[in-house]
């Protein structure tokens, strides 16, 4: 996939479906209940370990059932971008989704749905030594930290995001509106 002149690809590194109503509660979250991704880091032989977003249990009010969680790395220009993770309705999530596409790309053209960017907050953190495997940077290097959530056009949330983004690699415009 390109975007912008940019070549663009996932790594998919998990894919799970959680049910709420069977869920178990998320352990204690130090950052005062905004998610915060957890992982292992990757073996010696590139393999990856499981990604966790702790702190928090995605639900989404408008599509009743299980939540999709998927974890991948994006590369861009086959250098590692961020370290990323995804929360969506299991009814909207797009069949054996495997990282040639975006995933709200893929979401939207395996159910019809038009995703929305909705909400955005944005933070610096240091790459810890996880993100530093993973991105490829020196642990302490700057990180974007990315979280919010995507709409359909009606307005109903249908995907909680958080992305550690390389910070030598990131640039966002915003268009404050008048």
């Amino acid at each position: 996939m390109a975007r912008g002149g940019h070549a663009v690809r996932q790594t998919v590194l998990d894919a799970r479906r959680v049910d709420p109503a069977t869920a178990e509660a998320p352990p204690p979250d130090p950052s005062n209940g905004r998610p915060s991704l957890a992982r292992s880091r990757p073996d010696s032989h590139g393999a990856s370990a499981e990604l966790h977003v702790t702190g928090e249990q995605y639900y989404f009010p408008d599509f009743p059932g299980g939540v999709m969680e998927y974890r991948y790395i994006r590369w861009v220009d086959e250098l590692p971008w961020s370290v990323s993770f995804a929360a969506i309705p299991a009814a909207l999530a797009p069949p054996s989704w495997d990282g040639t596409n975006s995933l709200f790309a893929a979401m939207s053209a395996a159910h019809g749905v038009e995703v929305l960017r909705d909400d955005r907050c944005f933070s610096a953190v240091p790459a810890n030594p996880e993100d530093a495997a993973w991105l490829e940077v020196q642990v302490g290097t700057p990180l974007l930290l990315l979280k919010g959530t995507n709409s359909n056009t009606q307005g109903q949330a249908v995907a909680h995001i958080v992305h550690r983004i390389r910070g030598d690699r990131a640039e966002y415009a915003v268009r404050v509106p008048h």
